[in-house]
């Protein structure tokens, strides 16, 4: 369970202090705050030591910052519908958020094993052939390094294309929204270092000053 940010559809304008917020059914550990600076809306739950949170940020674009799991979803968003209800946030925000917590949920049952995995697979599988094929060194020199980024990139996408999504979800992303997310929130440094060792420990010609 990590933090992330996601980009909304719905613009969210903030909220007034003024909003009475104590006439809503929270359920216990949930908290509702407004940021005096922002006008930030964050939703709180709290159990044991560990706070998971859902923040809507407001502007143009507007943000959400989540760390979230199951344990805790089913309150946070039980405080939801009671904005929704009171009609403090509006209902096409509720169910946008919806969308963006499930895929946080499915990228968080990304391990970075499976990653790793995938990025090996492609290596020995597609990246091995390509490379002993070329015996130009100094083309290997400019080429070797960009691969770094690019298969990181392809194993996302590889990884999108064996979850089945919920219709909700497609309803809320097209697919091209949804691999621009698993793109960006799984290529990460990790992955770009034991990229660059799969590759150096398989492919037999390497460069001197790659």
């Amino acid at each position: 369970m990590i933090k992330r940010v996601f980009k909304l559809k719905n613009i969210f304008r903030g909220l007034s202090h003024q909003i009475d917020l104590k006439k809503l059914q929270i359920e216990d550990g949930v908290k509702i705050l407004v940021d005096e600076e922002t006008n930030a809306l964050k939703l709180t739950y709290k159990r044991d030591r560990e706070e998971e949170y859902i923040i809507l940020v407001p502007g143009d674009p507007s943000f959400v910052v989540m760390k979230i799991s199951k344990k805790s979803l089913g309150a946070i968003f039980n405080a939801f519908r009671e904005l929704v209800k009171a009609r403090i946030l509006e209902e096409a925000l509720e169910e946008e958020v919806t969308c963006i917590v499930e895929v946080y949920l499915l990228l968080d049952k990304i391990t970075k094993e499976q990653l790793k995995m995938t990025i090996r697979e492609i290596i020995e599988k597609e990246v091995v052939k390509v490379i002993e094929a070329v015996r130009d060194e100094d083309f290997l020199i400019e080429f070797l390094p960009h691969l770094k980024t690019i298969v990181p990139r392809v194993a996302a996408r590889k990884i999108l294309k064996k979850i089945n999504l919920s219709e909700k979800v497609r309803r809320c992303f097209s697919y091209d929204e949804l691999e621009k997310i698993f793109v960006e929130e799984l290529v990460i440094a990790d992955a770009e270092s034991f990229t660059w060792r799969f590759i150096k420990k398989f492919i037999k010609f390497m460069p001197s000053k790659a």
